[in-house]
């Protein structure tokens, strides 16, 4: 089930304020990508306009990074939405009430942001197994060996 998420939105409710720094997008990035790594999740976090460095896509893991360009996010949001083939499977996340309702027209089901974090931070618990639990280097050196897998 992807999650297509308001970046802004969630900064706002992660940091208490939007549309946040670079160094919090990033901040907030490298948590979600954590939080999901052991999930299973499916992540896309979209922000308005333009990276201030890097390119406009970028996967860490279970996460996409996508900038929207001379577009809202609210509208790649809902592109993203008509462009899935199962959009019941889509969670969009966010506070805002006029995507949620956008998003559930098309058939998507809307998330808060506060829910999405909940639920992001038990995936990360329940697969993070015990404490101690032994390393499985090659998993580790194939993950970064992957450029999909690295940061804009």
């Amino acid at each position: 089930m992807p999650f297509l998420v308001d970046g802004n939105n969630l900064i706002g409710m992660v940091a208490g304020r939007a549309p946040g720094t670079e160094e919090e997008r990033r901040e907030l990035q490298r948590t979600i990508a954590a939080r999901v790594r052991n999930g299973g999740s499916s992540v896309v976090l979209f922000f308005d306009g333009e990276p201030l460095a890097g390119k406009r896509e970028g996967w860490l893991g279970g996460l996409t990074v996508r900038y929207s360009g001379g577009r809202s996010a609210d509208d790649a949001i809902i592109e993203a939405v008509e462009r899935s083939k199962a959009r019941r499977d889509c969670h969009v996340v966010t506070d805002d009430r006029a995507l949620a309702e956008r998003a559930r027209a098309r058939g998507a089901r809307a998330l808060s942001t506060a829910d999405f974090w909940g639920r992001v931070a038990g995936a990360a618990e329940r697969g993070s197994g015990s404490p101690g639990a032994a390393v499985d280097v090659g998993d580790w050196e194939s993950f970064f060996a992957d450029d999909r897998n690295r940061l804009p």
